[in-house]
C-alpha cells in the first residue's frame, strides 16, 4: 500500500494534496482482494431504508462500535459471510450483500473513528473495486451491461462514474474535513444510480473489496497516547492483525504479550493472538505514564450450517457442518441429545447427518481452554430448521429471478379454454379436460424452441407477462379426489418482476411503473394488490374449502386490472409486469375423514332411507343396496352419485319396503 501512495502522492483529490511521505495503515477492510465476491453474499430485493441492522443481511454493513440507537454498542463486527446459506434462501439471511442491483440499490459501511482518526491533519484513502456487471435480457444474461455508480463518505460525493462497462478500480484520498469525518459514527455508501441495457435500467455490479486507509502524519500529537486501535476486532486462529498507535515523537513505547518496545509517533506493527488476547500500551513521555488498551478476538467457532437448510417431507435429512478453532484445547457438542462431537471434528472441521421431521433448532457450544492462564472461552451458535411439510403439486418456470423460460407476450385476450398447443392466455399440464381440450398426455410446451418473440408463424409458449393490452393469464392443472380434499391446505407461489411501461414522450421504457395484480384460484381471490413499484414476492396460503378445489380440472388465473405508470397521465393504464415461476404446493391440514357411512334413517312413514358419508366436492360415488348379504343381490341405487358441492359430508336417500336392509357406498 506505500508504494501506490507514492505513487499516487500528486494526485489532487476533493482540493488537497496528498502528502509525498504518505503512510498509510488500515482503518477498516471489507473483503478479499481477489477478483471475487465469494466471502460475500447474494443481495436480497429491495433497498431498506437505514439504518438496518448490524445482525442481519440488508444494505446496512456495521463495524465495531457505538452508534445511535436502535443500533447502540457493537462488540464486533458484523457477520460478512452468511455461515448458513451464502444465497437468498437462508430463512434469517445475515451477511454483506455482494452487489448494487437495479432493485437493491444502495450499500452502506458503517465504522467508527476516534478523535484523533478524525483530526482535520489525517489524510484517508478510500479503495474499492467494482467488478462482475451484468443484466438480464429476457434470454439470459445479456453481458456486463452498463452501470451508474455514486460512492459517498457521510453523504458527500466522493466519487461519480456513468457509463460503467468493465471492471473498475476506484482509489480516493480524502480530506476529513471535506468528507464531515467526525469522532464516532461514519458512514461509506455506494450507489448504482442507473444504466442502460436494452432500455431498461436492469442490471447488478459486484464489490471484490473495500478498503479505508489513514495517514496519520500530518496529525499534532503532545500526548503519550492519542490513538492504540486493531485493524480488526475479531481474526480467525492463526491470522494476523494490525495495531496501530499515534503518540507523541520522542515518547517511550512498550506493548505487552510479547510485543515489547515499539517506536514512538504514528506506527504500527503486526500480532498473531493464539486465543482472544488484550494488548496493553504504555507509553512515557515528558515525565507522564499513560496506558491504553485494544482487545483482539480470536473466534472459537468460525461457522455453522448445513446442506440443506429447506427440510420437508420429500428431503428430510441434512448434514450439520461447523468450523472451530483446529487447537487442542477445543472442544464441541450440539444439544438436541446429540451431545459431545470432538471427535467427528477434524483439523477444525466437523460434520453430522441428522434426521429432521419438525421445526427444531440445533445450538452448537465450542468451548477453548486457554493455556497457561486456563481461562475458558465459549462460543454458540443456533441455526433453525422449519420442516416443511408441503408437497409441490406443480411448478412452472425456475425461481431464478428470471422469465426468460417464458415467451414474449402476444398482444391481445384470448378466451378460454384456448389451446393446449398454441400461446395464449392458456396453460394446460397434463391430464383431462372437458371438450375442447380432451385428454393431454404431457404438459403444455414452456418455451418456444424456434422463437421466443411474437414472430414465430406458429407460436407457442407460456406468456411471459401479463399487460395493459394482454391482461390474463390462465394455469389449468388436474387435482385428484385426495388433492383436492376439504383438510387440504395450498400454498400459491410466484414473483413478480420486471416491470415497465412505455414513456410516450421518449418511446422509452419509462421505469418499472405501477400495477394492481389479482390472482385467483377457481375465481376466488387469493392475492390482490394495487400499486406495485418493484418486484414482488407473492406467497399465499389458503384451504381447498376457501377456492372450491375440485377433482378434476382447477384454474388459477393472474390478471393485471389496472396501473397508472404514467405520471402525466395518471388515469391511464399502460405497462406490463413479468413472472419469475409459478408454484402450487399442498399438505394435509388434519387426518382426511374415515371414509364409511356415518349416519343411516329410515322414514317409515314415507318409506325412505337416508344414508350420509363423508365426501369432497368433485367425487362421485356408487350407492347399493340389498337385503341379505349376498355378493349377487345388491341393486343399485345410484351409480354416479355427485358429492355435494357445499358440505364435507353427502346424503342420499332412497325408496325401500324391506323389512330389513344392508347399504353399501362405494367413492367411484
Amino acid at each position: 500500500m506505500k508504494k501506490r501512495a507514492l505513487i499516487l502522492n500528486t494526485l489532487l483529490t476533493m482540493g488537497f494534496l496528498l502528502p509525498a511521505e504518505a503512510q498509510f495503515r488500515d482503518l477498516w477492510r471489507l473483503g478479499v482482494e481477489d477478483g471475487g465476491a465469494g466471502e460475500f453474499t447474494q443481495e436480497l430485493a429491495g433497498s431498506p431504508a437505514e439504518p438496518g441492522s448490524a445482525t442481519a443481511r440488508d444494505d446496512d454493513y456495521y463495524f465495531t462500535g457505538t452508534y445511535p440507537a436502535p443500533i447502540g454498542v457493537l462488540t464486533e463486527d458484523e457477520t460478512i459471510t452468511d455461515a448458513v446459506d451464502i444465497s437468498r434462501n437462508s430463512a434469517n439471511p445475515t451477511g454483506f450483500e455482494r452487489a448494487v442491483t437495479h432493485t437493491s440499490t444502495n450499500n452502506r459501511i458503517h465504522f467508527n473513528l476516534s478523535a484523533a482518526e478524525a483530526d482535520p491533519g489525517a489524510v484517508y484513502q478510500f479503495t474499492l473495486n467494482l467488478f462482475g456487471g451484468g443484466y438480464w435480457d429476457g434470454a439470459g444474461n445479456g453481458g456486463y451491461g452498463t452501470h451508474d455508480v455514486d460512492v459517498l463518505f457521510n453523504d458527500t460525493v466522493i466519487k461519480s462514474l456513468t457509463d460503467i462497462t468493465e471492471n473498475t478500480p476506484i482509489v480516493e484520498t480524502l480530506d476529513p474535513a471535506t468528507v464531515g469525518a467526525v469522532e464516532g459514527a461514519n458512514k461509506i455508501e455506494i450507489v448504482r444510480t442507473g444504466g442502460e441495457n436494452n432500455g431498461s435500467v436492469n442490471g447488478w455490479i459486484q464489490i471484490d473489496h473495500a478498503l479505508l486507509e489513514i495517514d496519520e502524519s500530518g496529525i499534532a500529537c503532545t500526548d503519550p497516547i492519542c490513538n492504540f486501535s486493531a485493524a480488526a476486532a475479531k481474526v480467525q486462529p492463526g491470522e494476523q492483525v494490525t495495531l496501530n498507535w499515534l503518540t507523541a515523537d520522542g515518547a517511550v513505547l512498550e506493548i505487552d504479550n510479547g510485543v515489547g518496545t515499539v517506536p514512538a509517533g504514528s506506527s504500527s506493527t503486526t500480532v498473531t493472538p493464539a486465543k482472544t488476547t488484550t494488548y496493553t500500551l504504555t507509553s512515557t513521555f515528558g515525565g507522564e505514564t499513560e496506558t491504553a488498551e485494544v482487545t483482539v478476538a480470536v473466534e472459537v467457532l468460525q461457522s455453522f450450517g448445513a446442506d440443506n437448510t429447506e427440510v420437508g417431507s420429500s428431503n428430510p435429512t441434512a448434514t450439520l457442518q461447523w468450523q472451530v478453532d483446529p487447537g487442542p484445547d477445543v472442544t464441541v457438542s450440539i444439544d438436541q441429545g446429540i451431545g459431545d462431537v470432538t471427535a467427528l471434528t477434524n483439523s477444525g472441521f466437523g460434520s453430522l447427518l441428522v434426521d429432521v421431521n419438525a421445526d427444531i433448532t440445533y445450538t452448537i457450544t465450542a468451548t477453548r481452554i486457554n493455556t497457561p492462564e486456563n481461562d475458558v472461552e465459549t462460543d454458540t451458535v443456533s441455526l433453525t430448521f422449519e420442516f416443511d411439510d408441503y408437497t409441490s403439486l406443480w411448478v412452472l418456470g425456475e425461481a431464478d429471478q428470471s422469465e426468460a423460460e417464458f415467451n414474449q407476450e402476444l398482444g391481445g385476450e384470448f378466451p378460454t379454454p384456448g389451446s393446449a398447443t398454441a400461446r395464449d392466455d392458456d396453460y394446460y399440464f397434463a391430464g383431462e379436460y372437458p371438450a375442447p381440450i380432451g385428454l393431454l398426455t404431457e404438459d403444455e410446451t414452456v418455451t418456444d424452441p424456434v422463437d421466443r418473440s411474437i414472430q414465430s408463424a406458429d407460436p407457442v409458449g407460456m406468456e411471459r407477462s401479463v399487460t395493459s393490452g394482454a391482461p390474463r393469464t390462465r394455469i389449468h392443472f388436474i387435482l385428484t379426489a385426495a388433492e383436492a380434499a376439504s383438510n387440504i391446505d395450498y400454498r400459491f407461489q410466484t414473483r413478480l418482476q420486471n416491470g415497465g411501461w412505455w414513456n410516450p414522450d421518449t418511446s422509452g421504457n419509462g421505469g418499472f411503473g405501477v400495477h394492481d395484480i389479482d390472482i385467483t384460484f377457481n375465481d376466488q381471490i387469493i392475492y390482490s394488490k394495487q400499486g406495485i413499484e418493484g418486484p414482488e414476492a407473492v406467497n399465499e396460503f389458503f384451504s381447498a374449502i376457501d377456492v372450491n378445489a375440485v377433482a378434476g380440472e382447477n384454474v388459477v388465473e393472474i390478471i393485471r386490472t389496472g396501473g397508472a405508470s404514467n405520471p402525466a397521465d395518471p388515469g391511464g393504464n399502460t405497462g406490463w409486469i413479468q413472472f419469475d415461476y409459478f408454484s402450487l404446493d399442498a399438505r394435509a391440514a388434519s387426518p382426511a375423514p374415515i371414509f364409511g357411512i356415518t349416519d343411516i334413517t329410515y322414514n317409515a312413514t314415507s318409506d325412505e332411507v337416508s344414508v350420509t358419508f363423508p365426501s369432497s366436492p368433485g367425487e362421485t360415488f356408487m350407492i347399493e343396496s340389498a337385503d341379505v348379504l349376498d355378493p349377487d343381490f345388491w341393486l343399485e341405487q345410484a351409480e354416479e352419485l355427485p358429492a355435494d358441492a357445499t358440505e364435507d359430508f353427502t346424503t342420499f336417500t332412497f325408496s325401500s319396503t324391506s323389512s330389513k336392509l344392508f347399504v353399501r357406498v362405494r367413492r367411484n
